[in-house]
Formats: structure tokens, C-alpha cells, sequence
């Protein structure tokens, strides 16, 4: 009779063992980026980047770039070309004045 209750009781604890196992589902496979996402600029300003071309009215190769944001950045603008030219901002702020200079003569600049 011990034997049989013995039995019994170790069956009901494989039992119980084996329904309380938690059986792994296998994990939702996601995309992940590989690098940093990008952001539209428009979602970054508070209004439209302005440039005023030729500001002191003496260096007509030179810009003055104002941008706005609604929360603290800092800019970094690149005049590409044969030589490159790269203009950060100094610390992070709400507004910049950028002063760009390197701009090519008798050609459309782009500003990255």
C-alpha cells in the first residue's frame, strides 16, 4: 500500500513539475536600425532655416544662416565642393547666427 501511494505521489509531482514548466514562445523579429535614425529638419526647427547672402554687403562669397529650434541644438553645416568646408555652432542653443564663408563663385552652393 506505501508503495502504491509512493508511486501515486510521484507521479502527481512529475505532473505538477512538468505543467508548470514555462514554454518559451519564440521572440517577434524586429528590424532593428543600424545606425541612428533620421530626422526631417523640419521636425528639428521652429521656423525655416534663412540665409542672408553677402550680410556686411563687402564679401558677397559669405552667408549669415539663421536657424531656430524648439529645444537646445547645435548645428553643423557643410558647403560641399572640390574642398569642403565644414561651420559648427558653438555650444548648443535655441538660436544660431552662423557666419558661413567658402562659398564657390559663379555656381549654385549646396549647404548640408
Amino acid at each position: 500500500m506505501f508503495k502504491s501511494y509512493a508511486i501515486l505521489l510521484a507521479t502527481l509531482f512529475l505532473l505538477a513539475a512538468i505543467s508548470c514548466q514555462k514554454k518559451d514562445s519564440p521572440a517577434p523579429i524586429t528590424e532593428e536600425p543600424s545606425g541612428p535614425a533620421e530626422v526631417p529638419v523640419a521636425e528639428l526647427l521652429s521656423t525655416p532655416i534663412t540665409i542672408q547672402m553677402n550680410p556686411s554687403g563687402l564679401t558677397p562669397l559669405a552667408g549669415l544662416a539663421r536657424i531656430q529650434s524648439p529645444q537646445k541644438t547645435t548645428v553643423e553645416i557643410r558647403i560641399s565642393g572640390e574642398y569642403p568646408v565644414v561651420v559648427m555652432s558653438e555650444e548648443a542653443g535655441f538660436t544660431h547666427e552662423i557666419l558661413v564663408l567658402g562659398l564657390y563663385p559663379g555656381r549654385e552652393n549646396e549647404l548640408i
